[in-house]
């Protein structure tokens, strides 16, 4: 059975009952939706059947937004270690938490260092802008080199049920810029240039809340990472933020940060000052 978080990327339960895994979840975010109940995540893990299968998002959870830190990741891996547990990272925002895709790779390097045996999907359709192409790679990390070969085997089998021979344009495209030194550098700095305005616009919104006494604690705004905020704001007010004043996203609070920038934050602001009132 695969444990996959209670808050995920909604393709996951979708492409596991497709395959016809069997799976539960475990808890990941608190009450408030904005931040990790690490204490409740940890006593579910703890709690499956040894040998099982759990899927952890590498970094910027989708979609939240909410990590672990690397203390809590070490703490994550002992439990995975004590379990005998088959980790699968989800990675499909590395470059986009910290502008470094080294750095953004931490849980990951941190599972292999420890001999385990995991599987690790990676997505280049958002740090390689290649959305339109579906491109990525899965690393499968095994304990022996005859277990490799029947993993490739049976990977063979199945991609040639699903798509026989794959589009190679994207593939090609990403062999192209990290196998060459000086265009690796030119993307691991365009890929810095889009984390860091990320991490400007949290920053940004998050002074003009307080800087405005917006009601509510809005500090969840620069811990979360990447893309994507649970920011907190109801389903009411985000009924009332997209009938009076044509601002819009998810009914959940859910926004993309990426599309907030210093000509619309105080307007978002301001809307929410009104609607929301003052500490």
């Amino acid at each position: 059975r695969c444990y996959i978080p209670k808050v995920t990327w909604p393709g996951h339960p979708t492409i596991l009952e497709e395959a016809g895994c069997l799976f539960g979840t475990y808890r990941y975010l608190d009450s408030s939706g904005c931040e990790l109940d690490f204490v409740s995540m940890t006593d579910d893990l703890r709690s499956f059947p040894h040998g099982s299968i759990i899927l952890f998002h590498s970094c910027a959870h989708n979609p939240s937004g909410v990590d672990p830190s690397q203390d809590q990741w070490i703490e994550l891996l002992e439990i995975c270690k004590s379990r005998n547990y088959l980790t699968v990272f989800d990675n499909a925002y590395q470059g986009f938490v910290s502008g470094d895709p080294e750095k953004d790779a931490y849980a990951i390097r941190l599972f292999a260092n420890a001999n385990m045996e995991m599987i690790v999907a990676c997505s280049f359709a958002k740090n390689f802008g290649l959305y339109g192409d579906r491109v990525g790679a899965l690393h499968v990390v095994t304990s022996s080199s005859i277990e490799a070969q029947r993993i490739a085997s049976q990977l063979r089998v199945i991609s040639r049920s699903l798509y026989s021979t794959c589009p190679s344009h994207g593939a090609r495209i990403v062999a192209l810029i990290l196998g060459d030194k000086l265009r690796r550098i030119s993307w691991q700095q365009e890929c810095a240039a889009m984390a860091n305005r990320i991490l400007s616009v949290r920053e940004a919104l998050y002074d003009a809340l307080v800087a405005k006494n917006v009601k509510g604690n809005w500090s969840h705004i620069v811990s979360q990472n990447g893309m994507f905020s649970y920011t907190g704001i109801q389903s009411d007010v985000v009924e009332r933020l997209k009938n009076d004043y044509h601002i819009y996203m998810l009914s959940n609070g859910r926004i993309s940060v990426a599309g907030l920038n210093t000509k619309n934050i105080n307007i978002f602001v301001n809307a929410l000052i009104e609607i929301l009132g003052t500490n």
